[in-house]
């Protein structure tokens, strides 16, 4: 996927996985964000966030955190993390290597953040942050 393609437009759905409604009634998409690379930040939660199987059609296309919840978090954990959202995101040449960065660091006791940079102009922070619970599987924060 080439950097000019980060604006294509995506549903809009909560962190629960529900798709909103626009005031037609219509499923709503990103084009009417303020944010040009809002779709790109919904693809990149999908993929991180869905669980293993969850999608008929793409079972693969999918980070499958859910494996390690209950687990003690420590370096080796965090990189088999990063290793895990890397490959989702790259699995289908959604995105190249090159275009983005990926950060988990942990946060407080059982909970992981994740920061996700794309290489794209004008990017200084994060495209998505998201915190995430290793012992409920719980995602407690996404921005």
């Amino acid at each position: 996927m080439a950097i000019k393609d980060f604006n294509r437009a995506d549903l809009w759905f909560t962190s629960d996985g529900d798709f909103l409604i626009d005031a037609s009634g219509d499923l709503r998409d990103t084009s009417d964000s303020g944010d040009e690379l809002e779709g790109l930040k919904q693809q990149i939660l999908h993929r991180v966030l869905g669980e293993q199987n969850a999608w008929r059609a793409h079972r693969d296309v999918t980070a499958g955190l859910e494996q390690y919840i209950g687990r003690a978090i420590d370096d080796e954990m965090l990189a088999e993390m990063e290793q895990q959202i890397r490959a989702v995101l790259t699995s289908d040449q959604y995105l190249e290597k090159s275009d983005f960065a990926i950060q988990a660091i942990e946060l407080v006791d059982g909970v992981v953040a994740f920061m996700i940079y794309v290489n794209a102009a004008g990017q200084e922070h994060p495209v998505l942050t998201m915190a995430y619970s290793i012992s409920t599987g719980e995602v407690l924060r996404i921005r």
